[in-house]
């Protein structure tokens, strides 16, 4: 499964599906199953960063490895559940899952513009509660914020 999800987080039609596809579709359909990658791909950047010694140059955690922190981060931006769908948006699990009091640990590198998105959020509460978290560390200059043109 994690290779899978792995691939999904590397590919921009993997991002479009995880999204809910084209006309939020997939939410109409299968919102459960969508709710279960979303799951799936904060469950694989909940997996420890290797360092050199411990994996090789290809198991970049998916928050640092430059595609799939790309696409991770165009999931947040564009995070959202359509009206009369209930369930968590893409970005509110993956806060809860991997994020939420751990975002010192990723403020630099490419896991910065992950981190960063959440001030950019389409998903309006989830942006406001990851800025309480989030706004310390700009201040203190650990965190830049990334601009959402560039995902």
């Amino acid at each position: 499964m994690k290779g899978h999800v792995v691939k999904i987080a590397h590919d921009e039609y993997g991002c479009v599906v995880a999204n809910g596809g084209a006309g939020d579709i997939m939410w109409q359909v299968a919102a459960d199953s969508l709710t279960a990658l979303h799951r799936a791909i904060a469950d694989v950047g909940a997996l420890p960063q290797l360092n050199n010694e411990e994996g090789s140059q290809n198991e970049e955690h998916i928050f640092v490895q430059y595609h799939s922190s790309r696409t991770v981060r165009k999931l947040i931006l564009e995070s959202h559940v359509p009206d009369g769908v209930n369930a968590p948006s893409f970005a509110a699990i993956l806060w809860d899952v991997v994020l939420k009091g751990k975002c010192k640990m990723w403020a630099q590198g490419h896991s910065e513009k992950v981190v960063s998105a959440f001030l950019d959020c389409s998903d309006l509460e989830m942006k406001n509660m990851a800025s309480s978290e989030l706004q310390p560390l700009i201040d203190a200059g650990l965190l830049k914020i990334a601009s959402a043109k560039h995902v």
